[in-house]
């Protein structure tokens, strides 16, 4: 009897803590679905390392930076506004304007990858990669119409729905590539398991929005989007050169050493990146969705440069230690974890903690400019640090080809540097105004 007063006292409390912070609950609820997640996904890496080798992590890492290079402009940027009208009615007409514009990049880009393989496999200078084309255009749809789909249900306060999605996406993925590994298919089964992952979660996500706003489709008319296209012209103008920037500075990179050492070099890069990235994916990229569905009422109500600050140290006091820990354990354990050649991958990771440090500080809030409508300045930023990248990397190749991988990590770590001080910056604006 005691034991059961105890656990409804137990439960009330975490009831009256939700609705006290609820800012704190909703992050937990998208991070626990990540974190399982994300560890099935670590926990897997020393398999697949095992079934194949860097060259096939190189092919993979070349189709996902293609993938994540154009994904997230895929849908003109209107998904970003999705939670911020006031109104149902307008947030589904900035998703169905998300899906059609998906739709038609993924169509252009199915037409240019079936037409001419060959040529898109010598501009990456990858002709191994030739093949695997077909999955391009794909895995752009399902990223796309997935994170439109998962902003509607964010929207609708349906974390536990996305949370349960990212654990799917998750088991799905890696089972794919682990079963492939099993059956020796490589390099396919590590890009065919990237594809799957891309599109499980959009499915059970847009089921949920037919049962329960079915109805509300209704509401979706072309004089109504081309309201909603006009009232929020500001995200394709400048959130998808802002995005096509901010995508190309992540991933270009890779691209760029693969031409530069291979794919191999770009397979240690990828499983480099992949684990210091672990903090932003499990963490990070929660907070900045629920920070954007809250960023609007909180600059209503003059709360918006406090609150952002305070996310921010935050971040700082969580993330510090264990990202010192990886710089310093990475060089010794990798080749323990995940096999004796892949101890190059535990160097670039101490190279890379500096910048992913800072990224994981800045990316969260970044979505500030957007709920101030400053989203040039994003723009700005994202043309900084892409032609920084760049530039370092054209420099190493004409004077240090070898040393390739470390002339990015410098530019990176300088690039998210400036990003955390204009994101500063701008809460002190917010504040003053507030």
């Amino acid at each position: 009897m005691r034991g059961l007063v105890r656990q409804r006292a137990l439960v009330q409390r975490v009831r009256i803590l939700a609705e006290r912070f609820p800012f704190i609950t909703n992050v937990a609820l998208l991070t626990s679905g990540t974190i399982v997640g994300q560890a099935i996904t670590v926990l897997v890496l020393p398999v697949l390392t095992r079934f194949y080798s860097p060259d096939a992590f190189g092919l993979l890492g070349i189709y996902m930076s293609v993938l994540m290079m154009i994904s997230p402009a895929a849908c003109a940027r209107f998904e970003l506004a999705i939670p911020l009208p006031q109104r149902d009615e307008d947030a589904i007409n900035l998703l169905a304007l998300s899906i059609i514009a998906a739709t038609v990049v993924s169509a252009v880009l199915g037409i240019i990858t079936v037409a001419g393989p060959s040529v898109v496999a010598a501009m990456l200078r990858q002709p191994r990669i030739e093949p695997y084309l077909w999955m391009i255009p794909l895995g752009i749809w399902f990223t796309a119409l997935y994170s439109a789909i998962q902003l509607w249900s964010i929207r609708k306060g349906r974390y536990r729905d996305v949370a349960r999605t990212q654990l799917i996406r998750a088991i799905g993925g890696s089972g794919g590539q682990v079963g492939f590994g099993v059956a020796a298919w490589s390099p396919f089964g590590l890009l065919f398991g990237y594809l799957l992952y891309s599109g499980l979660g959009s499915f059970g996500l847009g089921r949920l929005l037919w049962l329960r706003e079915r109805k509300l489709l209704h509401a979706i008319s072309w004089t109504a989007l081309r309201r909603n296209l006009r009232e929020q012209r500001r995200f394709p103008l400048f959130s998808v050169p802002e995005s096509l920037c901010d995508a190309a500075a992540n991933n270009l990179p890779l691209l760029l050493i693969a031409s530069i050492g291979g794919a191999r070099e770009a397979g240690f890069m990828l499983l480099a990146q992949r684990i210091t990235s672990i903090p932003v994916a499990l963490i990070g990229t929660n907070i900045s969705r629920v920070y954007l569905a809250e960023g609007a009422g909180r600059h209503r109500r003059g709360e918006l440069g406090a609150f952002t600050r305070k996310v921010m140290r935050h971040l700082l006091f969580v993330g510090a230690g264990p990202f010192l820990i990886l710089a310093i354990v990475a060089p010794i354990a990798f080749a323990w974890v995940f096999g004796s050649e892949w101890d190059r991958a535990g160097v670039m990771v101490t190279w890379l903690v500096p910048s992913m440090m800072l990224q994981f500080l800045a990316s969260p809030v970044s979505t500030i400019m957007a709920v101030t409508q400053k989203q040039h300045v994003s723009f700005l930023l994202q043309l900084y640090g892409l032609v920084t990248m760049i530039a370092a990397i054209g420099l190493a190749a004409a004077i240090a080809p070898d040393a390739s991988f470390e002339f990015f990590a410098v530019a990176s770590a300088s690039y998210y540097a400036a990003y955390v001080i204009v994101v500063l910056h701008r809460t002190w604006r917010c504040a003053a105004a507030e």
